[in-house]
């Protein structure tokens, strides 16, 4: 990834790779999938695995008038950003729904009242 001379820590960006090369080989559409800000860890069998700093990117995507792929361990915490569209997958098969326009599970409000109890029940 560029630039090589700029450190990069995590697996945040293994989904954004893999559906970046998906679209280079014309399997997925390029222009769907430039209305997305997207990440999330792929893991060996598909499954997408939740990652740290899904609010920042969230609120980036918010700000910048996108939509929001994430993992959906992720979904509530990613809801904190405000009015978005937010798109929760558990495997990268299922992201086909999201790039090829079916329905596709969306963060609903209830999921922000679900994080802040799993927060506060694991934080005391």
């Amino acid at each position: 990834m560029a630039p090589a001379d700029l450190a990069k820590e995590g697996s945040h960006y293994d989904l954004p790779i893999a559906l970046g090369l998906l679209a280079a080989m014309d399997v997925i559409p390029k222009e769907e999938l430039a209305a997305f800000v997207v990440l999330g860890e792929l893991s060996l069998d598909a499954s997408i695995r939740g990652v740290n700093g899904v609010l920042p990117a969230a609120m980036h995507a918010s700000a910048n008038d996108n939509s929001l792929i994430c993992p959906e361990a992720c979904g509530g915490e990613a809801a904190w950003a405000g009015t978005l569209d937010i798109r929760v997958s558990r495997t990268i098969a299922d992201l086909q729904g999201v790039i090829f326009g079916q329905e596709f599970e969306k963060i609903e409000k209830t999921h922000v009242a679900k994080a802040l109890s799993y927060r506060r029940a694991h934080l005391n």
